[in-house]
């Protein structure tokens, strides 16, 4: 089995386990978006895992997975905690959670099945390990890799203009509202914590749309 397949494989099992499971908020459109938003990240992780020897490649994808599937995990823990996702902007939120171990403990074991879930396909990639084929990119790989991820992000503004006028259709998620959560049912949690850290490095102006009278009214908020 080759090693492209089972990176491929995990990170969807996980976003699908997390809109399902935790958020319980799943539909096709949004299976869509999540879908193609990760193919970006299913390249990254997957050069980084062919650019070297078999033995170093396999263990750029034990380290990888292991902290991705401990940041879902994290996720599922957080939201069950608090109602919210996590994102920067509730770092506050974290902090004080982590300061009542107990109660952040007793949120572990309260969520230990939905977390068992999630390691499910990486514990048992571990166990077929040997199996697995991780052979090192020539050139040619690495270049088709680096292509195709300059072909997502030139064609994610064309992509998102599905449905724009919606309240939280992908567009005005992407450039006009703060909505954390909403970014994770659409996006996924690998693209969602890329733009939340990107707003939080660089700011961001959310346009707020108040609707009165059937006339709406925009404003901007800093």
């Amino acid at each position: 089995m080759k090693l492209t397949y089972v990176i491929t494989f995990i990170i969807l099992y996980l976003e699908i386990i997390l809109k399902t499971i935790v958020l319980k908020k799943i539909e096709l459109t949004n299976i869509w978006y999540t879908t193609f938003f990760s193919i970006q990240a299913i390249i990254i992780i997957n050069l980084l895992c062919h650019i070297f020897k078999e033995k170093i490649s396999k263990g750029i994808y034990i380290a990888s997975i292991a902290l991705l599937t401990i940041y879902y995990g994290f996720q599922t823990v957080f939201y069950n905690l608090f109602g919210i996702p996590f994102s920067f902007s509730t770092l506050g939120l974290a902090k004080g959670a982590l300061s009542f171990k107990s109660m952040a403990f007793d949120a572990i074991i309260d969520n230990i099945g939905i977390i068992i879930i999630l390691f499910i396909p990486y514990i048992l990639s571990l166990f077929f390990i040997k199996k697995i084929k991780a052979e090192k990119y020539h050139k040619k790989g690495i270049i088709i890799s680096i292509l195709l991820s300059i072909f997502i992000i030139i064609l994610t503004p064309v992509i998102i203009q599905l449905n724009k006028e919606d309240s939280y259709s992908a567009y005005k998620l992407y450039y006009e509202i703060d909505a954390q959560e909403k970014n994770i049912e659409k996006f996924g949690l690998l693209k969602a914590t890329l733009i939340d850290i990107k707003r939080t490095v660089f700011g961001f102006d959310e346009k707020i749309v108040v609707e009165v009278n059937n006339n709406h009214v925009e404003n901007t908020n800093s």
